[in-house]
Protein backbone atom coordinates (compact mmCIF):
# COMPACT_ATOMS: atom_id res chain seq x y z
CA UNK A 1 0.00 0.00 0.00
CA UNK A 2 1.46 3.39 -1.01
CA UNK A 3 1.95 6.22 1.47
CA UNK A 4 -0.85 8.23 -0.13
CA UNK A 5 -3.31 5.34 0.19
CA UNK A 6 -2.74 4.76 3.91
CA UNK A 7 -2.84 8.50 4.56
CA UNK A 8 -6.22 8.66 2.84
CA UNK A 9 -7.39 5.61 4.79
CA UNK A 10 -6.38 7.15 8.12
CA UNK A 11 -7.94 10.53 7.25
CA UNK A 12 -11.16 8.98 5.95
CA UNK A 13 -11.38 6.57 8.88
CA UNK A 14 -10.86 9.37 11.40
CA UNK A 15 -13.43 11.60 9.69
CA UNK A 16 -16.09 8.90 9.37
CA UNK A 17 -15.54 7.68 12.93
CA UNK A 18 -15.82 11.23 14.27
CA UNK A 19 -18.96 12.06 12.26
CA UNK A 20 -20.59 8.76 13.23
CA UNK A 21 -19.67 9.36 16.89
CA UNK A 22 -21.47 12.71 16.84
CA UNK A 23 -24.56 11.20 15.20
CA UNK A 24 -24.48 8.29 17.65
CA UNK A 25 -24.31 10.57 20.70
CA UNK A 26 -27.07 12.77 19.30
CA UNK A 27 -29.39 9.81 18.75
CA UNK A 28 -28.72 8.37 22.21
CA UNK A 29 -29.50 11.68 23.92
CA UNK A 30 -32.68 11.95 21.89
CA UNK A 31 -33.75 8.41 22.75
CA UNK A 32 -32.81 8.93 26.41
CA UNK A 33 -35.15 11.90 26.62
CA UNK A 34 -37.99 10.20 24.73
CA UNK A 35 -37.68 7.03 26.85
CA UNK A 36 -37.72 9.03 30.09
CA UNK A 37 -34.31 7.97 31.42
CA UNK A 38 -33.34 9.59 34.69
CA UNK A 39 -30.40 11.96 34.98
CA UNK A 40 -28.38 9.69 37.30
CA UNK A 41 -28.67 6.70 34.98
CA UNK A 42 -27.93 8.82 31.90
CA UNK A 43 -24.94 10.60 33.42
CA UNK A 44 -23.24 7.79 35.34
CA UNK A 45 -23.95 4.74 33.21
CA UNK A 46 -25.47 5.40 29.78
CA UNK A 47 -23.30 8.36 28.74
CA UNK A 48 -19.91 6.69 29.47
CA UNK A 49 -21.07 3.55 27.68
CA UNK A 50 -22.32 5.37 24.60
CA UNK A 51 -19.25 7.61 24.29
CA UNK A 52 -17.00 4.55 24.35
CA UNK A 53 -18.89 2.71 21.58
CA UNK A 54 -16.59 4.07 18.80
CA UNK A 55 -13.52 2.68 20.56
CA UNK A 56 -15.26 -0.65 21.19
CA UNK A 57 -16.10 -0.95 17.49
CA UNK A 58 -12.46 -0.28 16.54
CA UNK A 59 -11.25 -2.86 19.08
CA UNK A 60 -13.65 -5.60 17.99
CA UNK A 61 -13.08 -4.94 14.29
CA UNK A 62 -9.31 -5.13 14.73
CA UNK A 63 -9.55 -8.42 16.64
CA UNK A 64 -12.08 -10.06 14.30
CA UNK A 65 -10.79 -8.83 10.94
CA UNK A 66 -7.11 -9.51 11.62
CA UNK A 67 -7.44 -12.67 13.77
CA UNK A 68 -4.85 -11.52 16.29
CA UNK A 69 -1.36 -10.42 15.23
CA UNK A 70 -1.37 -6.80 14.13
CA UNK A 71 -5.08 -6.57 14.90
CA UNK A 72 -4.30 -7.37 18.54
CA UNK A 73 -1.77 -4.55 18.59
CA UNK A 74 -4.33 -2.08 17.22
CA UNK A 75 -6.87 -3.25 19.80
CA UNK A 76 -4.36 -2.93 22.63
CA UNK A 77 -3.20 0.47 21.40
CA UNK A 78 -6.82 1.66 21.36
CA UNK A 79 -7.41 0.45 24.94
CA UNK A 80 -4.24 2.17 26.14
CA UNK A 81 -4.46 5.17 23.83
CA UNK A 82 -7.73 6.71 24.96
CA UNK A 83 -6.83 7.17 28.66
CA UNK A 84 -3.25 7.99 27.64
CA UNK A 85 -4.31 10.85 25.36
CA UNK A 86 -6.96 12.08 27.81
CA UNK A 87 -4.54 12.20 30.75
CA UNK A 88 -1.45 13.48 28.91
CA UNK A 89 -3.02 15.85 26.38
CA UNK A 90 -6.74 16.61 26.73
CA UNK A 91 -6.79 17.20 30.50
CA UNK A 92 -3.56 19.25 30.45
CA UNK A 93 -4.97 21.38 27.61
CA UNK A 94 -8.15 21.90 29.63
CA UNK A 95 -6.05 23.08 32.60
CA UNK A 96 -4.00 25.33 30.29
CA UNK A 97 -7.24 26.76 28.89
CA UNK A 98 -8.38 27.69 32.39
CA UNK A 99 -5.00 29.23 33.23
CA UNK A 100 -5.07 31.36 30.06
CA UNK A 101 -8.44 32.67 31.18
CA UNK A 102 -6.81 34.03 34.35
CA UNK A 103 -7.92 31.24 36.67
CA UNK A 104 -5.85 29.10 39.06
CA UNK A 105 -6.76 25.84 37.39
CA UNK A 106 -9.87 23.68 37.50
CA UNK A 107 -11.96 23.44 40.63
CA UNK A 108 -13.03 19.85 41.21
CA UNK A 109 -15.75 18.26 43.29
CA UNK A 110 -15.07 15.20 45.45
CA UNK A 111 -17.39 13.09 43.27
CA UNK A 112 -14.64 12.99 40.62
CA UNK A 113 -12.27 11.26 43.00
CA UNK A 114 -13.90 7.80 42.91
CA UNK A 115 -13.58 7.17 39.14
CA UNK A 116 -9.98 8.42 39.15
CA UNK A 117 -8.98 6.23 42.10
CA UNK A 118 -10.74 3.17 40.63
CA UNK A 119 -9.02 3.78 37.30
CA UNK A 120 -5.55 4.17 38.82
CA UNK A 121 -6.04 1.02 40.89
CA UNK A 122 -7.30 -1.17 38.04
CA UNK A 123 -5.69 0.18 34.85
CA UNK A 124 -2.62 -2.10 35.23
CA UNK A 125 -5.10 -4.90 34.41
CA UNK A 126 -4.33 -4.15 30.75
CA UNK A 127 -1.35 -6.45 31.33
CA UNK A 128 -3.65 -9.33 32.34
CA UNK A 129 -4.24 -10.72 28.81
CA UNK A 130 -0.49 -11.21 28.38
CA UNK A 131 0.14 -12.61 31.86
CA UNK A 132 -2.81 -15.03 31.90
CA UNK A 133 -2.94 -16.00 28.23
CA UNK A 134 -2.37 -19.73 28.82
CA UNK A 135 -4.16 -20.01 32.14
CA UNK A 136 -7.76 -20.85 32.92
CA UNK A 137 -7.51 -18.14 35.55
CA UNK A 138 -8.09 -15.63 32.75
CA UNK A 139 -11.81 -16.45 32.82
CA UNK A 140 -12.01 -15.70 36.53
CA UNK A 141 -9.99 -12.50 36.04
CA UNK A 142 -12.31 -11.38 33.22
CA UNK A 143 -15.37 -12.08 35.38
CA UNK A 144 -13.88 -10.11 38.28
CA UNK A 145 -13.09 -7.14 36.03
CA UNK A 146 -16.63 -7.14 34.63
CA UNK A 147 -18.03 -7.41 38.16
CA UNK A 148 -15.85 -4.49 39.27
CA UNK A 149 -17.38 -2.32 36.56
CA UNK A 150 -20.92 -3.37 37.51
CA UNK A 151 -20.23 -2.51 41.16
CA UNK A 152 -18.69 0.81 40.15
CA UNK A 153 -21.68 1.85 38.02
CA UNK A 154 -24.10 0.75 40.73
CA UNK A 155 -22.36 2.86 43.36
CA UNK A 156 -22.00 5.86 41.06
CA UNK A 157 -25.56 5.91 39.73
CA UNK A 158 -28.04 8.26 41.31
CA UNK A 159 -31.77 8.13 40.79
CA UNK A 160 -32.00 11.80 39.84
CA UNK A 161 -34.94 13.18 37.92
CA UNK A 162 -36.27 12.33 34.45
CA UNK A 163 -34.63 14.30 31.64
CA UNK A 164 -37.14 17.13 31.59
CA UNK A 165 -35.74 19.69 29.15
CA UNK A 166 -37.28 19.51 25.68
CA UNK A 167 -34.79 17.90 23.34
CA UNK A 168 -34.49 18.58 19.64
CA UNK A 169 -32.39 16.12 17.68
CA UNK A 170 -29.77 17.99 15.68
CA UNK A 171 -30.14 15.65 12.73
CA UNK A 172 -33.76 14.51 12.90
CA UNK A 173 -35.62 17.45 14.39
CA UNK A 174 -38.57 16.56 16.60
CA UNK A 175 -38.73 13.04 15.29
CA UNK A 176 -40.40 9.98 16.74
CA UNK A 177 -38.72 6.99 18.30
CA UNK A 178 -38.57 5.18 14.96
CA UNK A 179 -36.46 7.96 13.46
CA UNK A 180 -34.28 8.03 16.57
CA UNK A 181 -33.56 4.31 16.28
CA UNK A 182 -32.91 4.71 12.53
CA UNK A 183 -30.35 7.42 13.27
CA UNK A 184 -28.78 5.11 15.85
CA UNK A 185 -28.50 2.24 13.35
CA UNK A 186 -27.03 4.52 10.67
CA UNK A 187 -24.42 5.82 13.11
CA UNK A 188 -23.45 2.26 14.10
CA UNK A 189 -23.05 1.36 10.43
CA UNK A 190 -20.85 4.43 9.95
CA UNK A 191 -18.77 3.45 12.98
CA UNK A 192 -18.24 -0.05 11.62
CA UNK A 193 -17.16 1.17 8.17
CA UNK A 194 -15.02 3.93 9.66
CA UNK A 195 -13.36 1.46 12.04
CA UNK A 196 -12.49 -0.83 9.13
CA UNK A 197 -10.90 1.95 7.10
CA UNK A 198 -9.10 3.35 10.14
CA UNK A 199 -7.67 0.00 11.27
CA UNK A 200 -6.48 -0.73 7.72
CA UNK A 201 -4.79 2.67 7.57
CA UNK A 202 -3.17 2.23 11.00
CA UNK A 203 -1.71 -1.16 10.06
CA UNK A 204 -0.35 0.25 6.78
CA UNK A 205 0.98 3.38 8.49
CA UNK A 206 2.97 1.24 10.92
CA UNK A 207 4.80 -0.33 7.97
CA UNK A 208 5.69 3.00 6.35
CA UNK A 209 6.64 4.78 9.58
CA UNK A 210 8.71 1.91 10.97
CA UNK A 211 6.52 1.72 14.09
CA UNK A 212 4.34 -1.03 15.52
CA UNK A 213 0.55 -0.86 15.06
CA UNK A 214 0.29 -0.40 18.85
CA UNK A 215 2.44 2.73 18.78
CA UNK A 216 0.48 4.23 15.88
CA UNK A 217 -2.96 3.38 17.26
CA UNK A 218 -2.11 4.77 20.73
CA UNK A 219 -1.82 8.20 19.11
CA UNK A 220 -4.11 8.10 16.07
CA UNK A 221 -7.32 6.32 17.12
CA UNK A 222 -8.08 8.58 20.13
CA UNK A 223 -7.77 11.66 17.90
CA UNK A 224 -11.13 10.66 16.43
CA UNK A 225 -12.79 8.84 19.30
CA UNK A 226 -11.91 11.32 22.09
CA UNK A 227 -12.90 14.47 20.21
CA UNK A 228 -16.64 14.46 21.12
CA UNK A 229 -16.13 14.33 24.91
CA UNK A 230 -13.16 16.71 24.68
CA UNK A 231 -15.27 19.29 22.83
CA UNK A 232 -17.98 18.98 25.48
CA UNK A 233 -15.34 19.39 28.22
CA UNK A 234 -13.99 22.65 26.79
CA UNK A 235 -17.53 23.98 26.38
CA UNK A 236 -18.35 23.23 30.03
CA UNK A 237 -15.10 24.88 31.20
CA UNK A 238 -15.91 27.98 29.16
CA UNK A 239 -19.24 28.15 30.99
CA UNK A 240 -17.49 27.78 34.36
CA UNK A 241 -18.65 24.21 35.11
CA UNK A 242 -15.26 22.72 35.93
CA UNK A 243 -16.44 19.48 37.49
CA UNK A 244 -18.68 18.74 34.53
CA UNK A 245 -15.76 19.50 32.20
CA UNK A 246 -13.40 17.11 34.00
CA UNK A 247 -16.17 14.53 34.36
CA UNK A 248 -16.76 14.56 30.60
CA UNK A 249 -13.13 13.50 30.11
CA UNK A 250 -12.75 10.91 32.84
CA UNK A 251 -16.30 9.53 32.89
CA UNK A 252 -15.57 6.50 30.72
CA UNK A 253 -11.98 5.79 31.77
CA UNK A 254 -13.03 3.08 34.21
CA UNK A 255 -14.17 1.06 31.17
CA UNK A 256 -10.54 0.96 30.02
CA UNK A 257 -9.45 -0.51 33.33
CA UNK A 258 -12.17 -3.17 33.58
CA UNK A 259 -14.36 -4.07 30.59
CA UNK A 260 -11.81 -3.70 27.78
CA UNK A 261 -9.02 -5.68 29.51
CA UNK A 262 -11.67 -8.35 30.17
CA UNK A 263 -12.42 -8.42 26.42
CA UNK A 264 -8.70 -8.84 25.81
CA UNK A 265 -8.52 -11.72 28.28
CA UNK A 266 -11.28 -13.58 26.45
CA UNK A 267 -10.09 -12.91 22.90
CA UNK A 268 -6.34 -12.54 22.52
CA UNK A 269 -3.05 -12.68 24.49
CA UNK A 270 -1.84 -9.24 23.51
CA UNK A 271 1.62 -8.10 24.58
CA UNK A 272 2.37 -4.68 26.00
CA UNK A 273 6.06 -4.39 25.10
CA UNK A 274 8.24 -1.54 26.40
CA UNK A 275 6.35 1.19 24.57
CA UNK A 276 2.99 -0.06 25.83
CA UNK A 277 4.33 -0.22 29.39
CA UNK A 278 5.65 3.33 29.00
CA UNK A 279 2.22 4.59 27.91
CA UNK A 280 0.54 2.84 30.85
CA UNK A 281 3.11 4.29 33.28
CA UNK A 282 2.64 7.83 31.93
CA UNK A 283 -1.13 7.45 32.21
CA UNK A 284 -0.90 6.13 35.77
CA UNK A 285 1.34 9.00 36.88
CA UNK A 286 -0.85 11.68 35.31
CA UNK A 287 -4.10 10.22 36.67
CA UNK A 288 -2.69 9.61 40.16
CA UNK A 289 -1.57 13.25 40.24
CA UNK A 290 -4.99 14.40 39.03
CA UNK A 291 -6.67 12.26 41.73
CA UNK A 292 -4.48 13.84 44.42
CA UNK A 293 -5.30 17.31 43.17
CA UNK A 294 -9.03 16.51 42.99
CA UNK A 295 -8.75 15.43 46.64
CA UNK A 296 -7.17 18.83 47.33
CA UNK A 297 -10.04 20.54 45.47
CA UNK A 298 -8.27 21.96 42.40
CA UNK A 299 -6.46 20.57 39.34
CA UNK A 300 -3.49 22.85 38.71
CA UNK A 301 -0.44 23.34 36.52
CA UNK A 302 1.20 20.35 38.25
CA UNK A 303 -1.16 17.90 36.51
CA UNK A 304 -0.74 19.86 33.28
CA UNK A 305 3.07 19.69 33.30
CA UNK A 306 3.25 16.03 34.35
CA UNK A 307 0.74 15.05 31.67
CA UNK A 308 2.46 16.94 28.87
CA UNK A 309 5.83 15.69 30.10
CA UNK A 310 4.60 12.09 29.89
CA UNK A 311 3.38 12.66 26.33
CA UNK A 312 6.70 14.25 25.32
CA UNK A 313 8.65 11.39 26.89
CA UNK A 314 6.55 8.79 25.05
CA UNK A 315 6.96 10.54 21.69
CA UNK A 316 10.71 10.79 22.26
CA UNK A 317 10.87 7.10 23.13
CA UNK A 318 9.04 5.81 20.02
CA UNK A 319 10.95 8.08 17.64
CA UNK A 320 14.38 7.56 19.22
Amino acid sequence: MSALVWQLDVAAGLALTLASSIVFGDSMEFLGFRLGLRTGLMGSVVTPLLTSIPELVVILYALIAYHGGRGSEVAEGTVIGEPFLVSTLMLPLLVAFSLLRGRRGLSAEEELLTPLVVFVALFPSVAAPELLADSKAKYLAAALLMAAYVVFTATQSRAGEPLAEPFKSSFMGRAGLAWGFLQLLLSLAGLYVGAGVLVRGVVAASHHLGLSPLEVSVLLVPLATAVPESSVAFLWELRGHDSLAVGALIGEMVLYATVYPAVGLLTTPWQLGPHGIAAVAATELACATAAYEVWRGRISWVTMLLGLGGLAAYLTMIWA
